[in-house]
């Protein structure tokens, strides 16, 4: 009886803490991404960790400082890099004539026609096939949403810096203070399984900072080739 009512509320339990992450989910995105800037971060923390002041060890504020600034270093030199392109393609593409792009599918566009000519196909009855592909290119190719899409850009700023000054907040302190998501999860571990559960979380630690620094390494070499060889 006692391991059905424990089973109940162990159930109990996970669905209110499901419907608390629901309710908060905002807090928990910035938490995740939090995580994963700390495990990004973690070998130049341990760099820092062996530097040394007057036979002192290198204060944790300042490493978590640095390496929140590294971040921002590096968001910010991307934002530069790339923002510019984006705009002037935006440009590029606010000029082009509809009607110019979809002469340019012509071919194509006849050989769907064909095609549905030869099944008998016709989607809308009131146009014809023709009129109904150029219908429907032109609308996938529809500018008219770039505007409104900037003008939403614009106006969740402010939720924009809601959650950058929540994620810096959160990474800063779990990475000056790297115990934290540890201690946490120790506190809710049995004693029994409290070793494997250390090994577990060395283990994927070091693997998922591995995992995150390589996917960064990767991306920024395909970007870096793709740009040189474009």
């Amino acid at each position: 009886m006692s391991f059905n009512i424990k089973r109940i509320i162990g159930i109990l339990g996970t669905l209110a803490l499901l419907v608390l992450m629901w309710y908060v989910s905002n807090i928990v995105v910035y938490l995740l991404i939090s995580i994963v800037i700390s495990l990004v971060c973690a070998p130049l923390l341990h760099l820092l960790d062996k530097i040394t002041i007057k036979n002192k060890p290198f204060p944790g504020w300042a490493s978590a400082l640095i390496a929140l600034v590294t971040v921002y270093i590096a968001l910010i030199s991307f934002l530069s890099i790339f923002t510019p392109v984006l705009a002037e393609e935006v440009r590029i593409i606010a000029t082009l004539n509809m009607d110019d792009v979809y002469t340019a599918f012509s071919e194509p566009v006849r050989f769907l026609e064909q095609k549905a000519e030869e099944y008998n196909i016709q989607p809308d009855p009131s146009m014809t096939n023709r009129e109904y592909v150029k219908t429907k290119v032109l609308g996938l190719m529809d500018l008219s949403q770039i505007p409104d899409f900037f003008a939403g850009l614009v106006s969740g700023l402010g939720n924009v810096l809601i959650a950058f000054f929540s994620i810096s907040f959160i990474s800063f302190f779990l990475m000056k203070d790297r115990w934290i998501v540890g201690g946490m999860i120790e506190a809710l571990t049995p004693d029994k399984y409290m070793a494997q559960v250390k090994e577990v979380l060395s283990k994927s630690k070091k693997t998922l900072t591995r995992y995150f620094v390589g996917l960064i390494i990767q991306v920024s070499l395909i970007t870096a080739l793709l740009s040189i060889t474009l």
